[in-house]
């Protein structure tokens, strides 16, 4: 970290040939946290001087040593230069972003979100039994203080002098709406990613769709579907910015998700957007 602060404060310096100087120097040596802190600050012109000086051996060397530090630094590099990179090298790049994207989302969430419970949950509401009900979630105590309230024989008892306890299939259901469009680039796409896949890791248990959105709306899982934080990863890092934002489209496939999809008493919609919305009044229509 102390090496990426001191190349951020003189960036200006920075010129192809002082970054090629830099990483002769840091080869040379083996210093593995110059390397690191190179890569993290112009990922496409280390790989390619690394490529120059050392050939693939230095290449490699280069792309183990980016995973130092917390990650964001690499997943901000790769969202800026992913497409300059050679097949070959950015395929060996993704997967190490992909291993941090998901040690990084799962960090945070233990940190910022901690124990907080979900998933199938009882809550504190009795009512008469119905066909079809759950013999388990009988509540004894309210069944046998009803009958003994009403002074109900043993041979005289109904199906509805029984109580149940109600339940909640999931606490939670949320709809999450990335915005993908061409003004999400770089740093907002990184930590949009790291974002979703902590809320994902932290809220694995409960009901969760996620769309991209932009001029269209991209599907990429509904909330009758679980969810592969691999996948998620993968896909997170995969998506491109392009397009308008249009975001009514993508608010109304949430709320036929919440409509159809869930019997959960709490739902909640998460939007993701840098809020350069083209539709945005019919968007508020469609929130309230």
């Amino acid at each position: 970290q102390r090496i990426n602060n001191l190349m951020n404060q003189i960036k200006d310096q920075l010129n192809k040939e002082r970054i090629r100087e830099l990483l002769s120097s840091a080869l040379a040596s083996d210093n593995r946290d110059a390397l690191g802190a190179i890569g993290h600050f112009n990922l496409n012109e280390a790989l390619k001087g690394a490529q120059q000086i050392g050939g693939k051996e230095a290449q490699d060397k280069l792309i183990a040593c980016l995973s130092a530090g917390t990650g964001e630094n690499l997943l901000k590099q790769w969202f800026i230069h992913r497409n300059s990179l050679p097949e070959q090298v950015k395929l060996k790049v993704k997967e190490l972003a992909k291993k941090m994207l998901i040690e990084l989302g799962i960090y945070y969430s233990r940190a910022r979100l901690g124990s907080a419970t979900t998933g199938p949950t009882p809550i504190n509401i009795v009512r008469p039994y119905t066909i079809g009900d759950n013999f388990e979630n009988i509540d004894l105590e309210e069944t046998i203080f009803h009958l003994l309230e009403k002074g109900k024989k043993l041979d005289h008892i109904n199906y509805d002098d029984f109580f149940v306890y109600e339940t909640a299939k999931g606490l939670r259901s949320l709809c999450f709406e990335l915005d993908i469009s061409g003004s999400m680039t770089g740093e907002k796409l990184a930590y949009m990613a790291i974002c979703v896949t902590m809320l994902v890791y932290g809220m694995r248990k409960d009901e969760i769709a996620i769309a991209f959105f932009e001029s269209d709306t991209h599907v990429l899982k509904e909330l009758s579907k679980k969810v592969d934080l691999e996948k998620l990863a993968d896909e997170l890092l995969s998506v491109s910015a392009k397009g308008g934002t249009r975001l009514q489209s993508a608010l109304e496939w949430a709320k036929k998700q919440f409509k159809e999809k869930s019997s959960s008493r709490e739902k909640l919609n998460v939007l993701f957007t840098d809020a350069e919305i083209y539709d945005l009044q019919q968007s508020i229509e469609t929130l309230r």
